[in-house]
């Protein structure tokens, strides 16, 4: 396996690592903590696989949903814009 994969694989592995520590956290109601956590699972995927890939559309909802609990309504649109793109992107490259 090429040095570059690994290493892309180590850091896949350490994001999905946080986004579930960042699910546990919010199992056990610690809002707060579960949101930075599941943020930083977003900018670990991002860095990793780029604005399109399913696992940054599922932080991005659940981040949308926890700000809405939370009332941050401004992060709410933030995410959910995220969230459309990733959807109609689904669709361009299914209907093409």
């Amino acid at each position: 396996m090429p040095r570059n994969r690994k290493l892309l694989l180590c850091q896949a592995s350490d994001a999905y690592h946080v986004f579930t520590s960042g699910q546990a956290k919010i199992q056990q109601g610690l809002l707060h903590e579960g949101y930075e956590l599941i943020s930083e699972a977003l900018n670990l995927l991002n860095n990793v696989y780029g604005a399109m890939h399913p696992e940054i559309a599922a932080c991005a909802r659940l981040l949308a949903r926890l700000s809405y609990i939370m009332g941050d309504y401004s992060e709410v649109s933030t995410h959910t814009v995220l969230l459309i793109y990733h959807f109609l992107k689904f669709l361009y490259t299914f209907l093409i």
